[in-house]
């Protein structure tokens, strides 16, 4: 066969696999968000945030719109970084470690001292944005002592409207974590 014959069947191949390729992946993170205020509490033990409890359908690696009562859209091309509720986790640590500045909270994966840590633990029930940007997040909160006795609780429901991107969203959602660490600092 020809040269003249092989090109258009080369170029039509090309044409092909660039179609396949489709629009690049977009990665999202959570990020902490600076206080308006801190508390100089000193805490007789470190804190520690514990891994969250959050619902499967929301812990995914694509980033999750709630379209209408029972429906999700996962967006294809855009996911999270890491898995969320590791980010959640983290984003919470770093947020009370800034709002709390006279206080050992650990981060994740940082050993536990002989002592023990307060646990904060967060069973979220619903954090997700709609398509028009609002982000709402519904959760519950305590706060444990070394040996697991409730100390403090609370429940947030935050609702914010944010941009119309999933980078909006991401940094309303932020912002959903940042109003749950504050509440949590006022508490300790």
């Amino acid at each position: 066969m020809k040269l003249t014959h092989r090109l258009p069947l080369l170029l039509c191949a090309i044409l092909t696999l660039s179609a396949c390729a489709g629009s690049p992946t977009t990665y999202l993170t959570l990020s902490t968000v600076a206080p308006a205020q801190t508390w100089p509490t000193t805490p007789q033990h470190p804190i520690a945030v514990s891994h969250p409890n959050i619902p499967p359908a929301i812990d995914r690696q694509h980033f999750i719109i709630q379209t209408g009562p029972s429906t999700l859209h996962v967006a294809g091309n855009t996911a999270w970084a890491a898995p969320l509720s590791g980010m959640i986790q983290l984003t919470l640590a770093q947020d009370l470690s800034t709002r709390l500045p006279n206080a050992n909270v650990l981060m994740p994966g940082d050993p536990v001292p002989p002592g023990g840590a307060q646990q904060v633990l967060v069973n979220i029930q619903y954090f997700m944005p709609t398509p028009s940007g609002a982000v709402r997040l519904q959760a519950d909160w305590s706060v444990q002592s070394p040996s697991g006795q409730s100390l403090y609780q609370g429940h947030i429901q935050f609702t914010q409207q944010g941009g119309p991107t999933p980078a909006d969203a991401a940094h309303t959602m932020s912002l959903a974590l940042a109003t749950l660490s504050t509440r949590i600092a006022e508490q300790l």
